[in-house]
């Protein structure tokens, strides 16, 4: 009888650091996020090459904890926890209602006044078809980060790990759920 492993596996290598030379000629895949401002208008769509069926998210507050986020009605164990992860120029805030739970929202806000503003989280790495609705249905992420309460954001964090910068996506509360 197979095994069933103990850990998850490896995450997989930054797209533009293949684990070995065979793999630098990777096809490159289209990918656009869209970029959305903290007013819910969607501004635009800005395209970028990767090689990976994965990308990465950006997680603060209650989603860091991978047992929540990979819930069964959640990602149901497919975001792989990379490590930490340093988002600069935004502050971790408490503010709104969650319509639904009646809890408090955990959001971001950039400041850009303060050049110390930091916020710690998780990197994941989800699979790319996550960010894809399917016959007009909201994406796998949305729905899980409740999108007519969070949206998402393409933001660059740091990862001390190797010292480098990373594109990635992470959900912030939308203006009108910040004023619940």
């Amino acid at each position: 009888a197979a095994k069933f492993p103990t850990q998850a596996p490896d995450a997989p290598p930054l797209p533009e650091e293949p684990a070995n030379a065979d793999e630098a000629s990777v096809e490159q895949i289209p990918f656009s996020t869209p970029q959305v401002d903290t007013e819910g208008a969607d501004a635009g769509q800005e395209s970028r090459q990767v090689a990976s069926e994965f990308i990465w998210l950006f997680e603060y507050a209650l989603d860091m904890d991978p047992v929540h986020l990979n819930h069964p009605e959640r990602l149901n164990g497919s975001a792989f926890a990379y490590g930490p992860a340093q988002l600069k120029g935004y502050k971790l805030a408490f503010e709104g209602l969650d319509t639904f739970t009646g809890h408090v929202l955990a959001s971001l806000h950039e400041v850009r006044d303060s050049p110390d503003a930091e916020v710690w989280g998780i990197l994941y790495r989800v699979p790319r078809r996550f960010t894809m609705g399917e016959n007009g249905e909201a994406a796998l992420l949305d729905k899980v980060h409740c999108a007519d309460t969070f949206i998402p954001l393409e933001v660059q964090v740091r990862e001390p790990y190797r010292q480098r910068e990373i594109t990635c996506i992470v959900y912030i509360a939308t203006e009108a759920a910040r004023q619940q």
